[in-house]
């Protein structure tokens, strides 16, 4: 058991620096929270509003006929851009009105899997912005609207920066602190294997 302990300790720390690390901006920049700010003049009531996040799917209220402010759901990484979801309530008769963190994590699955029906993907948004020191800058802010027998979005209002574009920047950090994640694992996987047969022969002798 004592033996487990420091790989297991690797891993957690590994894990705990990709979930938490954020980016850092270029001299002169600084990075701001920004909220997503969603608008209707519409009953959209037929409708659940999910933000998902690589793998986990929070559920957002829409206000009808008003406008909703959405701020960041979380640090590091992980969080700093989702995508929100509108689903048909009729397409989730199996899910209670509060979703608890399995039943979130279990409709993030089936969502993934397409095995939700009707669906709608409407906004890609980043929380996370990287603007010039001392310029000014607005919130983005988009409008839902019926369009026949689906939702639309269309924006209000775009981000005032001329700021470096992040986005790619946090896609790249996600694929390298993934890809050394199951690095480590495979790594460790072979170790273990090592062991054990190692310790099977012994047993035969």
């Amino acid at each position: 058991m004592n033996r487990k302990s420091p790989l297991s300790l690797i891993i957690i720390l590994i894990f705990c620096v990709v979930i938490k690390a954020d980016i850092a901006p270029d001299s002169g920049y600084s990075q701001v929270s920004a909220d997503l700010i969603i608008s209707t003049t519409q009953d959209l009531s037929n409708y659940r509003f999910f933000l998902e996040f690589s793998g986990d799917c929070n559920e957002i209220k829409i206000k009808n006929n008003d406008t909703t402010t959405i701020p960041p759901q979380g640090g590091g990484v992980r969080y700093s851009s989702g995508t929100l979801l509108a689903v048909p309530k009729k397409s989730l008769k199996d899910f209670a009105d509060e979703l608890t963190f399995a039943q979130q994590t279990r409709l993030a699955d089936l969502i993934r899997e397409n095995k939700i029906e009707g669906v709608i993907k409407l906004i890609d948004h980043s929380f996370n912005r990287v603007v010039k020191d001392g310029e000014n800058w607005t919130n983005l802010t988009y409008r839902l609207e019926k369009e026949e027998t689906t939702l639309k979005a269309v924006k209000e209002r775009e981000i005032l920066s001329t700021a470096p574009n992040i986005e790619s920047r946090i896609l790249l950090y996600k694929i390298i602190s993934y890809g050394l994640i199951g690095g480590v694992l495979v790594a460790l996987g072979v170790i273990g294997g090592g062991i054990y047969l190692f310790r099977k022969r012994r047993q035969k002798r």
